[in-house]
């Protein structure tokens, strides 16, 4: 991610404890979370930084 900032103001949330509920469904349960997704991530990034500006 790119970002840049001349002042703002940071919150932390210190989070001692977390819970998740995942669906019990087949097609999630059946996600390859160990697929190489670099190739995705770089395209969706992309994507996102022309349609910021302006289709360039």
């Amino acid at each position: 991610m790119e970002l840049s900032l001349k002042e703002g103001k940071i919150y932390l949330d210190k989070t001692d404890k977390f819970t998740m509920i995942l669906h019990d469904d087949k097609k999630f349960h059946d996600i390859n979370l160990a697929k190489d997704m670099k190739e995705d991530i770089r395209s969706a990034e992309q994507d996102t930084k022309s349609s910021l500006q302006g289709g360039k």
